[in-house]
């Protein structure tokens, strides 16, 4: 592995390691808070009045729990209605619960009806199978085929009706989900259009700048005053505290003072291997971010949970708790990418300066933004004016938005961009993404997007400076969590890249490992390799997606009631189609295809060369499996997809007709095309002769297949032609083929040397194929010479022009080299001696 494709990789890992370990321990650090807020009050509430599914289970044989699902559900609704209602005073937070409910019975509901569906189909095959009511009065039958015949159809009907009452809850579910999305979005429109004082005023500055002074000390009062209220709570949280405390204390110590020195940076080595580095950055990472906002983290949660403090004191404490261990998280990761002071260690190409610089505004980005995040969550818990919260804003969206530009500077992008760029003189490495590629195009996207980034940061504090702080909150704190996000994607993409381009470097170690693991070929990697690029681009894609829904305000339930409804498909007509239902039929008719040539192979290569069949028979037994199967694997697929297959029977009808009318050549071209592809008795690059027509084939289509002439002509000939015509194929089952020289030799010559001259010069040219050998023999005698053929066969049919060429400049050498001359060819001279006397009359004598 070459050093620039370490780092490229080290970078895009280490990157990696930043997710996993914020995927991991933010979500539990951002729920520190043990205590019973307002809105699982009132979350709890909301479940105890509106009580949802309790069984999903369908149990067939008992539909009175179906009633009861349905009553309940009926309630759930009942209940919701009124609540959202234009004028509702609902926070944000309740109606997102409510809707959570709402979501998880439309879910049920559907459940249950597909359960339903299925009953409803095999009630119609039971009465089906009974066949109808005689209606001629000497049919009798027996009392228990009525009784049977009665109690499917009440039960059919019983379904029926279940599912139509459930099919009315689930749209109702959808009707009140749809109403809170519109009351949930007006919510947020009124929050970020609310108008605060405009902090560039003097009177609201100073104002607000008292008011968090206020602000801190009753921070620090309602914890203290919390712990002196609830004492003997206090002391009983002091034995657990005191063990939880010393055994972070010590994993603290051990990963910072001997796992650290021991894995992490280390002076005295110059210049550590790829592995090392990978190895001390997550050391790094653990030892400086994560185990110190554990420290941080797990106290908090032990005395929330016990119940030390309540109220707003807890939601103080959660928040600073969740405030300062995010932020050293942060710290870590920056740090162990980074490498500040470390150049020797750092994974990622930046230069010093630049390293130093990003480390430096990224420091003061991330304590900017988890203080503003404590500060909101304090000012939410404790009544504070408007001017406070206009002032704070702004403030904190003014540095936000400084670092932000600070970061965006063009020569630290160009200094990472440049370094990061593979040397393509590095044998083997394949780079994907250069700065010729932003040349060729003529867009720098890295500068549009910048500019757009920029934009965004100098508006956050312009809407705070003019009252709109709820905006510039809005604006700067979104930008940074998707501008991380899309951060993490291209890294990630990048690595894979990465790894695919040192997993196809010739000889090295991770190919052998590749293609011996796997048991691919150099081709087989190459593809493989592609389709795992083309799948992370769609994977990555998806997932930008949804993390910018989330960044951006829709909840999880949201994006996974869409991912339902999306592979739920839709119905058309009786069919409901489905990406679910597509995927399924792809699958099984590549499965039917593949389990086809498997038996084909099987019976070419271990039955039939065991038998006495005629290879014709052969071929047409092997042809017959693979129409057959092919066939099978069509209907199935079709059957899997949920279509009827009585339609089919309209659809061959109705073109049968249009065949009758004047499609049978398009329909003749079409199945003379299906036979071409799939007996395949030509193909593509076969050399061909079909009527005064001769070439190589370039291409099959559907309705006709077109031939490249030796002249560089195309000639387009129909399908049903090289179906039903004599077609004559020099390469169909290989290459071999044969060629003959004519050689003329003078009578007088030895045509034993001659013979022994022309077969030495044949097994001389390389293009000559030793089996079978070449062969020669005396052709025939004429008034001039004797005439010798030699007969030689190709390794390879389409080398005959140059084979031949060869040959006769190889003969010629080798019979005057012998002194064997070539016969001229013979006239005779008639003198015809005319007398006077008997000319004929009229004629003159000469001159």
């Amino acid at each position: 592995m070459t050093t620039v494709a370490r780092h490229r990789a080290g970078c895009r890992l280490t990157a990696l390691v930043v997710v996993f370990l914020c995927v991991t321990l933010l979500p539990a650090m951002a729920q520190v808070a043990g205590g019973k807020t307002e809105t699982e009050l009132w979350d709890q509430a909301i479940r105890a009045a509106i009580p949802g599914e309790s069984n999903p289970d369908f149990n067939e044989q008992d539909l009175h729990l179906t009633d009861l699902t349905i009553a309940r559900w009926r309630g759930t609704l009942e209940a919701a209605k009124p609540l959202l209602t234009d004028d509702t005073d609902l926070t944000k937070e309740q109606i997102s619960i409510l809707r959570g409910r709402l979501i998880e019975i439309e879910v049920a509901a559907t459940d249950r009806r597909a359960l339903l569906d299925k009953r409803i189909i095999e009630l119609t095959a039971q009465r089906d199978a009974l066949g109808p009511s005689p209606n001629d009065p000497t049919d009798q039958e027996t009392s228990e085929i009525k009784g049977l015949r009665t109690a499917i159809e009440a039960r059919l009907a019983a379904t029926s009706a279940r599912t139509r009452a459930i099919g009315l809850i689930a749209e109702r579910s959808r009707q009140l989900i749809e109403r809170a999305n519109r009351t949930r979005a007006q919510q947020l429109r009124d929050q970020l259009l609310e108008r605060y004082p405009a902090p560039v005023r003097p009177a609201v500055f100073l104002q607000g700048i008292t008011d968090f002074v206020e602000l801190v000390r009753g921070g620090l009062r309602a914890p203290l005053a919390a712990v002196v209220v609830h004492g003997p709570s206090a002391s009983n949280a002091v034995p657990p505290l005191v063990f939880v405390l010393i055994g972070l204390t010590t994993l603290w110590a051990w990963t910072r003072f001997w796992l650290e020195r021991r894995y992490g940076w280390r002076l005295e080595v110059e210049t550590p291997s790829y592995a090392r580095k990978v190895l001390a950055a997550v050391i790094v990472a653990l030892s400086r971010g994560a185990v110190p906002a554990a420290l941080i983290a797990a106290p908090i949660s032990l005395i929330l949970s016990m119940d030390v403090i309540h109220g707003e004191a807890a939601s103080i404490v959660s928040a600073a708790g969740s405030a300062v261990a995010r932020y050293l998280v942060m710290l870590g990761l920056v740090m162990a990418a980074l490498a500040p002071d470390r150049a020797a260690w750092r994974l990622t190409t930046f230069t010093e300066p630049a390293a130093r610089a990003i480390y430096r505004r990224s420091l003061i980005l991330l304590a900017t933004l988890h203080f503003s995040l404590f500060v909101l969550r304090a000012s939410e818990v404790l009544d504070t004016s408007p001017e406070l919260t206009a002032t704070s804003m702004f403030l904190i969206s003014l540095v936000l938005a400084l670092n932000i530009l600070a970061l965006l500077r063009r020569e630290n992008w160009e200094q990472a961009t440049v370094a990061a760029v593979p040397d393509k003189s590095v044998e083997g490495l394949k780079p994907e993404d250069t700065p010729d590629e932003d040349e060729r195009s003529g867009l720098d996207l890295g500068a549009i997007l910048r500019t757009l980034l920029a934009v965004v940061a100098v508006a956050s504090p312009v809407f705070g400076a003019i009252g709109y702080s709820q905006i510039a909150v809005y604006l700067v704190g979104h930008l940074i969590d998707a501008g991380f996000l899309v951060l993490v994607l291209v890294l990630t993409r990048g690595l894979v890249r990465d790894v695919c381009s040192i997993v196809q470097i010739a000889d090295g170690q991770a190919n052998r490992f590749a293609k011996s693991a796997f048991g691919l070929s150099d081709a087989g990697l190459e593809r493989a390799v592609f389709w795992l690029n083309l799948v992370t681009d769609v994977v990555i894609v998806l997932l930008g997606v949804a993390g910018l829904a989330l960044i951006f305000g829709v909840s999880g339930d949201d994006l996974q009631l869409a991912a339902r409804r999306a592979f739920a498909g839709i119905t058309i007509g009786s069919v409901q189609v489905s990406p679910g239902t597509f995927v399924a039929a792809v699958v099984t008719f590549v499965v039917g295809v593949a389990i086809t040539r498997l038996v084909q192979r099987g019976l070419a290569q271990r039955i039939f060369p065991r038998t006495h069949i005629d290879p014709g028979v052969q071929n047409s037994v092997s042809a017959g499996i693979g129409y057959v199967g092919f066939a099978l694997a069509v209907l199935v697929a079709i059957a899997v997809t949920g279509l009827d297959l009585s339609n089919l029977a309209l659809i061959a009808g109705a073109l049968s007709v249009g065949i009758g009318f004047g499609l049978q050549a398009i329909v003749n071209n079409f199945v003379s095309g299906l036979i071409l592809l799939i007996e395949r008795p030509v193909k593509v690059g076969d050399w061909i002769k079909i009527g005064d027509h001769e070439g190589t084939v370039k291409r099959i289509n559907v309705r006709s297949t077109e031939i490249q002439t030796f002249q560089r002509s195309e000639v387009i000939i129909p399908n049903s032609d090289l179906i039903s015509s004599s077609v004559i194929n020099y390469t169909h089952r290989d290459r071999y083929g044969r060629i003959e020289i004519g050689v003329p030799v003078a009578y007088g010559t030895d045509p034993d040397r001659v013979g022994e001259i022309l077969l030495e010069v044949a097994q001389a040219n390389p293009m000559v194929a030793h089996w079978p050998e070449p062969h020669l023999y005396f052709h025939a005698f004429d008034d001039h010479a004797m005439r010798m053929r030699l007969r030689v066969y190709l390794i390879d049919i389409n080398n005959f022009v140059i084979v031949t060429s060869d040959l006769h400049f190889a003969i010629v050498k080798r019979l005057r080299e012998e002194g064997i001359a070539f016969p001229l060819p013979r006239r005779d001279v008639r003198m015809l001696d005319t007398d006077p006397q008997t000319a004929p009359e009229g004629s003159s004598e000469p001159a």
